[in-house]
């Protein structure tokens, strides 16, 4: 009996042992899945990581034990050292470092003067390290100052949520010094000292509906520095006998039917109508006399924007100048005046 308990037993094995080495031959065969995560989400360290790690803004003290006339207290140089130690002759790299990394590098100058010199490196205020900043097409546009990890879809609805000049994408420009990406010396870094101070600002640009559909890697967690701008559709306008004369937002394909639609339509007679644009060129205004389809209002010709769709008729004259409206050209918005917001 237990001869054949021994066999059954070595026959089970074996036909695991088989199977499992099937399984991984089919798995091998497929193909690889691939992470949707993008390169810089996957190499940015936690929150609570970048939180001991120096940034631009922070307020830095240098203790040295005993010897108060070396103490410092300051901010990083644009080029992230620290700038006015003194009997130190050369540039000590602080940002984006740990206070106990910085430390090191000033015990080797101190060392020159004092018997086993003790630093202290500590960051006493992280209030002002760069906003976070949203603007365009939301309700509230405004700065948040990070106190906690956020993504983006939280900030949109911190800021009201989008409103009805929203294009469809949000733009982010994201510089790596700021936001401590690609630390100096690590294998995503590669720059050190004032080059990595100076690496270029990354652009991604994020599709509205993807984000809102919970499209993977669309939800970015949201950097210090981070400038996102949430893409505004540019106006056209239609004027005279409409319903609700104005500005409506461009849209890929929009015609003169339905601009005039989106204006609430005409007032009076439909056969009495005539249309047409104004449209501003390198040398001037060009006057469109639109030719209406049977049946319609307008024509199924494209306008661009800035356009002005004129509609007259049902007793209204055309008007003999191009109309001037003042927020043909929108104004640009400063975003140093933007109020803050603690995401905490």
């Amino acid at each position: 009996m237990c001869r054949i308990k021994r066999h059954v037993i070595a026959v089970t094995a074996f036909v695991l042992f088989a199977v499992s080495s099937f399984q991984g031959q089919i798995a091998d065969a497929g193909p690889k899945s691939e992470s949707t995560v993008t390169p810089t989400e996957s190499s940015t360290p936690t929150f609570e990581q970048l939180n001991e790690l120096i940034h631009y803004g922070d307020l830095i003290d240098v203790d040295v034990l005993g010897s108060s006339e070396f103490d410092w207290r300051g901010n990083l140089t644009p080029e992230g050292t620290l700038g006015g130690l003194k009997f130190v002759d050369e540039p000590i790299q602080a940002l984006c470092r740990k206070g106990v990394d910085v430390e090191i590098d000033i015990r080797k100058f101190y060392s020159k003067f004092l018997n086993d010199p003790v630093i202290k490196v500590s960051i006493l205020d992280r209030s002002q390290r760069p906003f976070a900043t949203l603007y365009g097409a939301v309700k509230n546009p405004q700065r948040f100052r990070l106190l906690k990890e956020v993504r983006l879809r939280e900030l949109i609805v911190l800021s009201g949520g989008f409103d009805e000049n929203v294009e469809g994408g949000i733009e982010i420009l994201r510089q790596p010094s700021a936001a401590c990406l690609g630390l100096p010396g690590t294998a995503d870094g590669g720059d050190s000292g004032i080059a990595y101070a100076k690496r270029p600002t990354e652009r991604r640009v994020i599709d509205i509906k993807e984000l809102l559909s919970g499209e993977e890697g669309t939800n970015l967690r949201i950097l210090y520095g981070d400038f996102l701008t949430v893409t505004t559709a540019l106006p056209v306008y239609v004027i005279g006998t409409v319903r609700k004369p104005g500005s409506i937002s461009m849209s890929p394909g929009l015609t003169v039917e339905r601009a005039i639609a989106s204006a609430g339509g005409v007032i009076g007679d439909q056969s009495e109508i005539g249309v047409r644009i104004f449209r501003r060129n390198a040398s001037g205004t060009e006057i469109i006399e639109v030719t209406p389809e049977k049946g319609a209002v307008g024509s199924k010709a494209e306008v661009r924007e800035y356009d002005i769709v004129e509609v007259f008729g049902d007793g209204k004259e055309k008007l003999r100048y191009p109309p001037v409206l003042e927020n043909n050209i929108r104004r640009a918005v400063d975003v140093n005046r933007l109020p803050i917001r603690d995401i905490q």
